[in-house]
């Protein structure tokens, strides 16, 4: 392999035709470097290298040309918002200081964002993979790669979006930019593949569930994250281009419209109603530990109790979770490991 496609070895030996998934050999020449595919002799860009792995299949399909559209557009409002956190996250202590005396109170909000995105949801999720010294790890949905970070051991950042994965090598981590429902990685190439809040945004959440299954070794372990029991008003429905819906999600709510925060929608076309739904996915697997978190008031109790409830938000899960009757979980973190 030459280096101008600036894969490392590691990644190479790992990745594949996503359609095909025969061996891709480095194309030379005077254009952008690119990888070929040995079987089908298709071509793929690698950019920044990060290679863009994308089905041609999946690409020809209008369902999912519609999706990645709608999607890329929501993920437009997100870019700038996401970049500015994992700069301050990889600010030191003094370069933070600075950044807040010059951008004034305001700039506690996205300390507070930073904070909230890692010290919380990210290592409490560490905490529930455990150990992967010597592993090697794939995150699927991975975005910026933060997560990984948190980890030891060989990491495969892989997302949608070519835009965060330029940000996982700040993380110790490889990018992979392709579709989950076709991961371009060879049979049983991962010990642990984690997949956090991904599954609700896929049009075909069976389809990426086998494909986390095949690529994960004879040992491995899959760690599911997602959210649950959501209501159907708050997911979206996705449209064509003559108005035509092409994935029932049950919306009545524009994709741009924001929150009374200002903040965007999240692009959720899929609901779980319990653990039971995820189980369903992981057919040839077992469901091992599992986790409920994010306790948040209940919202079949009267306005009255909720108002009484609310400066007790903030307490800890474990505080809450012993009162089912006035908080509830939104999400849950499953293990799925060989049955075998």
């Amino acid at each position: 392999m030459s280096d101008n496609t600036a894969l490392s070895p590691f990644l190479y030996r790992l990745i594949c035709c996503p359609d095909c998934r025969r061996e891709l050999s480095a194309s030379d020449g005077p254009a952008a470097p690119a990888l070929r595919c040995e079987g089908c002799q298709a071509s793929f860009p690698v950019e920044e290298g990060v290679p863009l792995l994308f089905s041609k299949g999946i690409q020809q399909e209008t369902t999912y040309k519609t999706y990645s559209e709608q999607y890329q557009e929501h993920e437009l409002s997100l870019h700038e918002r996401d970049g500015r956190i994992v700069a301050y996250l990889n600010m030191n202590s003094l370069e933070r200081v600075k950044y807040h005396l010059l951008h004034g109170p305001s700039s506690l909000r996205l300390r507070r964002s930073a904070i909230k995105k890692v010290k919380r949801r990210f290592v409490s999720l560490a905490e529930f993979v455990g150990l992967t010294e010597g592993l090697t790890i794939l995150d699927v949905g991975a975005r910026e790669g933060l997560f990984l970070g948190l980890l030891k051991g060989n990491k495969v950042a892989f997302d949608l979006s070519p835009f965060h994965l330029r940000f996982s090598r700040e993380q110790g981590s490889g990018g992979v930019a392709g579709f989950g429902e076709r991961l371009p990685f060879k049979d049983n190439s991962f010990d642990v593949v984690v997949c956090s809040q991904v599954l609700e945004h896929v049009l075909r959440p069976e389809v990426m569930a086998a494909e986390m299954t095949r690529v994960l070794g004879p040992t491995g372990r899959v760690i599911i994250e997602t959210p649950f029991g959501e209501e159907e008003e708050d997911l979206f429905d996705v449209q064509g281009d003559s108005g035509k819906i092409v994935c029932r999600g049950t919306a009545r709510r524009a994709p741009t419209r924001r929150d009374r925060k200002g903040r965007p929608p999240t692009f959720h076309v899929r609901s779980f109603k319990d653990e039971k739904d995820l189980e369903r996915l992981f057919p040839s697997l077992k469901a091992g530990k599992k986790e409920f978190c994010f306790y948040k008031r209940r919202k079949d109790i009267s306005r009255w109790v909720r108002r009484l409830l609310g400066p007790f938000r903030r307490l800890p899960d474990s505080l809450k979770s012993p009162f089912p009757s006035l908080f509830a979980p939104t999400i849950v973190r499953m293990e799925f490991v060989p049955k075998n």
